[in-house]
């Protein structure tokens, strides 16, 4: 190889890397790394206001584990600075008046990462739910698919009506794709919750306060 093309490669290799960089990382990871900016999920911000009528602003409590303790923190970048891959969990609650009304809940494994949107009256119901199975980045054509699922009460008391698509990364509903065993499992294991106290966190999560944020 000339002296040329070898200056050409190392040029390029940074290039290179970053590129496979960004397109290796996940959802979740792509997630925390908005939120070391402050920047606020648009997805988030219309469930929310979905699901809470009014002009009032959220309080803002950030909660994960660690060694499978639910802790609190000021800042998921900073609880997930050193992460880089395995398990994880973590829980967005925002707070209005005093209630839990909504939840973002993350679910992280070396084989699937799933999210979930929460919808909650004030006396701590979830009345609606919608989450987002993402398969394992292994880059194969066949998992590049996100499942959606919608849980919301049905037209009687205790039924609830359950709704699932496939979606690519766009939003755009796809056919069923080919799923393996594994990721049938994980998608029919996803947990129920039907009251705020049904969470893990909920008891080990920190009292708020009823003021908005600033």
């Amino acid at each position: 190889m000339t002296r040329a093309r070898l200056l050409l490669v190392s040029l390029l290799l940074p290039s290179l890397a970053a590129v496979a960089g960004a397109q290796s990382s996940g959802p979740f990871d792509r997630y925390i790394a908005a939120s070391k900016t402050g920047k606020v999920d648009a997805r988030l911000t219309a469930f929310a206001q979905s699901c809470v009528t009014g002009t009032a602003k959220p309080k803002k409590i950030y909660m994960y584990t660690e060694q499978n303790a639910w802790l609190s923190t000021g800042s998921l970048s900073s609880a997930f600075a050193a992460y880089d891959v395995g398990d994880a969990n973590s829980a967005e609650i925002w707070i209005y008046g005093g209630h839990p009304r909504v939840v973002y809940l993350w679910e992280v494994d070396l084989e699937y990462e799933r999210d979930t949107l929460f919808c909650m009256t004030a006396d701590g119901e979830i009345t609606r739910s919608i989450s987002r199975f993402f398969p394992s980045a292994s880059g194969e054509p066949r998992e590049h698919w996100i499942y959606v699922h919608t849980v919301r009460p049905g037209p009687r008391v205790n039924m609830w009506e359950s709704h699932g698509t496939y979606e690519d990364v766009h939003g755009t509903k796809l056919g069923k794709p080919e799923i393996s065993s594994e990721d049938h499992d994980f998608i029919a294991g996803e947990r129920s919750y039907r009251y705020f106290h049904d969470f893990d966190f909920a008891a080990d999560m920190p009292a708020a306060k009823t003021g908005e944020d600033k």
